[in-house]
């Protein structure tokens, strides 16, 4: 239950980490689909989501996880060997976090205009 706490903070730390460096999109950018972006994007609004909400458990936030998993067709391990094959080069991770900088703040900008 920790472990997973943890987990998800690093994902968010190295997010930030790597956003906060200055971005310069390059043909390295195409190395990752937007598919995978997206994915990562709804995962860290999802944490935001859950981990601000007082008393949600921890098994609620995981069965929330892996429907959304499910909803692209990627397991946990799909998502962390993409993750780890895109933080191989410096330059492609770097591209890959400012897209999901981009797709994170209109996912945020469009459930603040249409709530569900």
């Amino acid at each position: 239950m920790l472990k997973r706490r943890a987990a998800a903070a690093v994902v968010f730390m190295i997010l930030l980490a790597g956003t906060v460096g200055g971005c310069s999109k390059s043909r390295q950018t195409e190395q990752h689909d937007t598919r995978f972006s997206t994915v990562y994007a709804e995962l860290m609004l999802l944490h935001e989501q859950e981990k601000s909400t007082p008393n949600t458990p921890d098994s609620l936030y995981q069965v929330h996880v892996r429907a959304l998993f499910n909803s692209y067709g990627m397991t946990e391990d799909d998502f962390r060997k993409r993750s780890a094959e895109l933080m191989k080069d410096d330059e492609t991770w770097r591209a890959f976090l400012a897209d999901v900088s981009m797709v994170f703040d209109s996912l945020k900008t469009a459930r603040r205009q249409h709530p569900k």
